[in-house]
């Protein structure tokens, strides 16, 4: 079970690194949540610092549940995988130039 938390933390992670680079660097994605769109107006290491306390406290709050660890881990598993094929794909579209 902890695996899986600490991977879903990691994928939290990457979304934001690729967000951010989609959204600030690179200009071709916009974010639609107004708490990244904040964060994203920040140097990145701060926003990294900020990104890495909320993905912390996400993980404790998992760790404290009793009863639902499993399908909320097994959730943000799932979600997260489908986001990241998302931001990657629109990266690659705009980076390269196809798909």
């Amino acid at each position: 079970m902890k695996k899986k938390i600490r991977v879903l933390g990691y994928m939290m992670f990457l979304d934001f690194l690729l967000t951010y680079f989609g959204v600030v660097d690179l200009n071709v994605i916009e974010e639609a949540n107004p708490l990244m769109v904040w964060l994203f107006e920040l140097p990145l290491l701060k926003a990294a610092l900020l990104r890495i306390l909320m993905i912390l406290a996400v993980m404790f709050l998992i760790r404290q549940t009793k009863k639902y660890k499993e399908p909320i881990a097994k959730f943000g598993l799932v979600v997260y995988s489908m986001v990241l094929f998302l931001h990657m794909a629109w990266l690659w579209y705009y980076n390269i130039g196809v798909l």
